[in-house]
């Protein structure tokens, strides 16, 4: 008998784009700009690096009208999107990664980048779960090492409250059902000393830690 091949998984489709909008070049004039372009090109363009989560441009702002953006410098100031620099990606880590070397790249180069600092708000946490959790389908599959005398975690990461995130997942809110259906209390032990942290700082936690934890002999969920 010929034997049936497993099918490969299939890649995940870029859904998020990172582009840079063009503005009204008065804003050179602004204080915010030569503060944070102190290098800045006078033949350069004044930009903005932004995101779009699960939406080319061309469909958020079609003809470059900007007049529906959620951006306050797009409503007032935006010109046209500058479609070399648009970068179609699949993750949100991946998204926010392209974004920031983005921002540093064309600094370097003299444009009037208007982006700030990333905002630090964002937090990793850790749930305690019933061990009966290792009873369903893929636990232990997935945490081959686990040392049945350690807990149980999930690990996440959230722009809210640690206390927040864990209520919402408890109330069934944008939950991971082992949280809601498991879920205990809160191990600030383990996670405390990290935060706050910027939405990619937390990302990138939210996966060293799960693979730390695991490391360790936890029975890990979660840590996308």
């Amino acid at each position: 008998m010929r034997k049936q091949r497993r099918s490969r998984p299939r890649p995940t489709r870029p859904r998020s784009s990172v582009i840079v909008v063009e503005l009204d070049p008065a804003l050179r004039d602004e204080p915010r700009a030569t503060r944070l372009n102190p290098d800045g090109d006078p033949d350069l363009p004044v930009v903005r690096v932004s995101t779009l989560a699960s939406r080319h441009p061309d469909e958020a702002y079609p003809d470059d009208d900007f007049s529906g953006s959620k951006s306050r410098d797009f409503r007032k100031h935006g010109v046209r999107v500058l479609p070399d620099f648009t970068m179609r990606v699949a993750t949100r880590r991946a998204l926010l990664r392209r974004q920031e070397r983005l921002v540093d790249l064309l600094r370097e180069q003299g444009y009037w980048v208007l982006n700030g600092a990333p905002r630090v708000g964002w937090s990793v946490y850790v749930v305690e779960l019933d061990p009966r959790v290792r009873e369903e389908p893929g636990v232990i599959r997935h945490n081959p090492g686990a040392d049945f005398d350690k807990p149980c975690v999930y690990v996440g990461q959230t722009g809210k409250t640690p206390a927040q995130r864990l209520a919402d997942h408890q109330a069934g809110r944008n939950a991971s059902k082992h949280v809601r259906d498991w879920g205990l209390r809160l191990m600030p032990r383990l996670y405390e000393r990290f935060n706050p942290l910027t939405e990619l700082e937390s990302l990138d936690m939210e996966a060293a830690l799960a693979k730390n934890l695991r490391k360790k002999g936890y029975t890990v969920l979660g840590g996308h």
